[in-house]
């Protein structure tokens, strides 16, 4: 198949995604605004499932959305993994506030190591083994950019002025920031841990970085389910702004 071919294949099915995850946020709206009790809305059950996936955009989400599962899922013995797609090192009102000066290049790769660790420091206290979570260090505040302009090409973070994933968690080191690269990430930490529980951004987050991230999400397993058709994981998407 041509690259031509193949980049096509892989925009259509993005293009079908981005329709589905239009019609789930307008059910999700729907039950947001709706009045219907509390006890009406169904509860997660976690009796069936194995394998959790925490999925989240930035250094912190992944704690703010998903402590209490996390840690109801490792009191029944689950598996769980956390993957922090970004490297939390876009965050300029932070870097600016902890360093007392305009931010250089250096201060937002210094934020995003403080940052990593700080998520880690915050699973641990939930359970959570430090070698359970997956720092993809992605650029924060550039997810759209990947996706929409930068699927091969490298993109150069205006805040670390990287192009490469350079810090020492990283997933795949010295990785390219391409939207192609975390596509192949996610996808491979689909095929080695195979989750059956997938917490994810919602696709009606405000945050730009959390709705693409959802996309790119929801991509990657359309994928592995398309080259296994008996793998069918449970998605759950979580709002934080």
């Amino acid at each position: 198949m041509s690259i031509w071919s193949r980049r096509w294949r892989i925009w259509v099915l993005g293009l079908t995604v981005i329709l589905l995850l239009t019609g789930a946020a307008n059910y999700e709206r729907y039950l947001a605004t709706s009045d219907r009790p509390v006890d009406a809305y169904p509860i997660l059950s976690l009796e069936e499932h194995r394998r959790l996936l925490v999925v989240a955009p930035h250094c912190d989400d992944e704690t703010l959305a998903s402590a209490g599962l996390i840690r109801a899922a490792l009191r029944r013995g689950m598996d769980v993994r956390v993957v922090i797609a970004t490297a939390g090192d876009g965050y300029i009102r932070a870097t600016a506030t902890w360093f007392g000066r305009p931010p250089r290049a250096a201060d937002f790769v210094a934020l995003g190591e403080l940052r990593q660790r700080e998520s880690l420091n915050a699973l641990s206290r939930l359970g959570l083994d430090t070698g359970d979570v997956i720092f993809l260090t992605y650029p924060e505040r550039r997810l759209p950019v990947l996706w929409w302009d930068r699927w091969k090409t490298p993109d150069r973070s205006p805040f670390t002025r990287r192009t490469h994933n350079l810090y020492s968690r990283a997933f795949r080191f010295n990785a390219p920031y391409t939207g192609e690269g975390l596509l192949e990430d996610l996808r491979a930490l689909l095929q080695t841990f195979r989750p059956d529980l997938i917490v994810l951004p919602h696709p009606d987050d405000a945050h730009f970085d959390h709705r693409t991230l959802s996309i790119f999400v929801r991509l990657a397993v359309a994928m592995e389910e398309a080259s296994d058709p008996e793998y069918n994981p449970l998605l759950l998407g979580y709002l934080v702004h």
